[in-house]
């Protein structure tokens, strides 16, 4: 089963090979030193597939921090740390564990800072439980129209 820690994890050793940069998981600090990366997540949904399957979505946000809390990058500062990332997005996969997971991603900008959005959307174990049990007990007594059937 794969954890969101370890789509985190397995994100920022992938950048870190692309990027010389500081790295943060889910806050940034005071006084933090540029450039640096920040990983949020942003966005997870998880529903049942099948009995022993569940579908996963997981949004995690990438933003980057390339110059002080007060100075925004230059538009080719930008493209140059997405010249550099391409070695790693372009690829839409990344090993996790026993796993390949496929990604998509797109770039976008918060408050003038670069940010890249990364879309995990895959299928894992679900955990089973005996819900067949569970779900016989609420049937119990089957009405229609208005004429019990058991």
């Amino acid at each position: 089963m794969i954890k969101i820690s370890d789509i985190l994890i397995a994100t920022v050793k992938e950048v870190s090979k692309c990027v010389d940069a500081q790295h943060y998981v889910m806050s940034l600090p005071e006084g933090y030193l540029s450039p640096s990366l920040l990983y949020l997540v942003t966005f997870n949904k998880n529903s049942r597939y099948t009995k022993f399957v569940q579908k996963k979505i997981v949004n995690i946000q990438i933003i980057c921090f390339m110059k002080n809390a007060y100075e925004n990058a230059t538009y080719g500062e930008k493209f140059e740390l997405i010249d550099k990332l391409s070695a790693f997005l372009d690829r839409f996969y990344i090993k996790i564990n026993d796993r390949t997971l496929k990604f998509t991603y797109n770039y976008g900008d918060a408050d003038g800072q670069l940010t890249i959005d990364l879309d995990f959307t895959f299928y894992d174990e679900a955990l089973v439980e005996d819900i067949e049990e569970g779900a016989r007990e609420l049937i119990e007594t089957i009405y229609v129209n208005k004429e019990r059937m058991t």
